[in-house]
């Protein structure tokens, strides 16, 4: 009787045991579930908060910010019109240049003479620049806003003594340009090409979309002979002795080094002279 009556307790308590452990497992995976909900609802809510400041920065990278030379998008980005802001500055014009170039070609060397007279010194303002192709020698027949906003074909343009590069804020190209100084064209090679610190392109916008002008006060937009020249007496491409435009004459020593063309090639440019807005430069590939 005692036996039997001992052998009750003890699947009592077995069963009690069991009991009890079955409920503290529940209980912990309860509260481990407990604990579960609320990370994944903190995580929830952390992803939200992520979200919303992903939002947060999205609408803060929607401020006009100006960027300059996109040109992927005409120049034109985050409200900053760079061709319009340097339309209103040269000024540009919706006319094709009436200037003729006239080219030619011997041992591998282009030559042209390429009339950016535009009217006379007192006219120019109302004239267009003329565009032309270094790869095929010729004048690229476009208005100064279809040369700024579309056509990639030129690489240089010219009015009377400005010149500028198809790239950056001028122009939808990739065109890139350095200079030698002390430099014999004939005997320039592709050895001679600078590093690709050497190489700018044109910067005359700022952050706020105003023109930059150039640091000689010659002219109103700065380019990239103003940048490349500090050291000249016009604090441009050009030796300036004065003489209602006649002492206007380039610098023989100093070759200038193009690449990023539409033909994807490299050249070194000499100017040879200047007259009345006449100039004559040669060029040869690289």
């Amino acid at each position: 009787m005692k036996r039997g009556m001992m052998w009750v307790c003890v699947l009592a308590c077995l069963a009690a045991a069991w009991g009890c452990s079955d409920e503290s497992d529940e209980g912990g995976s309860a509260a481990n579930n407990s604990a579960g909900n609320n990370s994944a609802a903190n995580n929830s809510a952390g992803e939200e908060d992520a979200g919303n400041n992903s939002s947060g920065g999205e609408d803060a990278g929607d401020e006009d910010i100006p960027t300059i030379g996109d040109v992927g998008s005409g120049n034109n980005n985050s409200g900053c019109d760079a061709i319009g802001a340097r339309a209103d500055a040269w000024p540009l014009h919706g006319e094709v240049s009436s200037g003729a170039v006239t080219s030619s070609e011997a041992g591998g060397v282009l030559t042209a003479e390429v009339d950016a007279s535009a009217g006379g010194s007192a006219a120019s303002a109302n004239m267009p620049f003329v565009y032309l192709d270094l790869d095929s020698g010729g004048k690229v027949e476009v208005t100064d806003l279809e040369a700024g906003r579309e056509d990639a074909t030129w690489e240089l343009a010219f009015r009377r003594t400005a010149i500028f590069v198809n790239g950056g804020d001028a122009g939808p190209g990739s065109v890139e340009i350095a200079r030698l100084t002390g430099a014999e064209f004939d005997a320039v090679n592709a050895r001679d090409i600078p590093a690709d610190a050497a190489f700018t392109t044109e910067a005359s916008v700022d952050s706020l979309c105003e023109v930059i002008p150039p640091p000689s006060g010659f002219g109103s937009v700065i380019s990239v002979m103003d940048v490349l020249n500090p050291d000249t007496s016009s604090g441009s491409w050009y030796d300036y002795s004065g003489g209602g435009g006649h002492g206007v004459a380039p610098y023989p020593d100093h070759v200038y080094i193009i690449r990023g063309t539409d033909g994807g090639a490299t050249y070194k440019v000499s100017l040879v002279s200047w007259e009345g807005g006449v100039i004559t430069l040669k060029w040869a590939a690289l």
